[in-house]
This record gives structure tokens, C-alpha cells and sequence, in this order.
């Protein structure tokens, strides 16, 4: 097994080989998968404020309006997205790292 040794003040904190999830195509292919996700919450935001901007003014929850609902939504959407996009990916990066320390 190779050590490896990083000097942070010297070396990127992030090491580019195999394992890393960054160059995963499936990783890949999540991103853009939960990116589309996301696009549609988006737009269906900007829809709704586009051709019916009145609809935003009315009530929702606890005297909040819809476009406060729908931003704060958004904006949980988004971290919770990045949660299932961290699950999916950790664990591919985990069991190929898991592979490369049992060969």
C-alpha cells in the first residue's frame, strides 16, 4: 500500500485519482438527474410568477404567502438535494475505496 503524504500548504486539498467521486461518471449522471429535479421546481417558480403574479399575493401558511412558501421550499428543496446527491455518491467513493485497500 502507497502512503501518501499532503502538505496542505503546498499540495490542493483534494487528490485526483480513481476513487475520487468527482471523476465517477455515475456521479456524473446523479448530478444532472437531481440538477433537472431542481430546474423544474425553479421554473415552475418563474412560470408561475411570469403569467400569474397575483397568485404569489395570496396566503398560505400562517399568513405567509405563496411565493415565501415556495422560495423558503426551494431553498430546503435545494439542501435536501444535496444530502441525496452526498448519499448516492459517498457511497460509491466508499466501496471503491473499500476496494482498492483489500487488493
Amino acid at each position: 500500500m502507497k502512503e501518501i503524504v499532503v502538505d496542505l500548504a503546498r499540495d490542493p486539498a483534494v487528490i485526483v485519482g480513481e476513487g475520487n467521486s468527482a471523476m465517477n461518471p455515475r456521479g456524473s449522471r446523479y448530478g444532472l438527474i437531481l440538477f433537472f429535479v431542481y430546474l423544474a421546481f425553479y421554473g415552475g417558480f418563474v412560470v408561475i410568477n411570469a403569467f400569474a403574479p397575483e397568485s404569489m399575493e395570496k396566503p398560505l401558511l400562517s399568513g405567509l404567502n405563496v411565493a415565501i412558501v415556495y422560495g423558503f421550499g426551494l431553498i430546503i428543496g435545494a439542501v435536501v438535494l444535496s444530502g441525496i446527491y452526498g448519499l448516492l455518491c459517498g457511497d460509491a467513493s466508499r466501496s471503491d475505496s473499500n476496494e482498492e485497500k483489500a487488493a
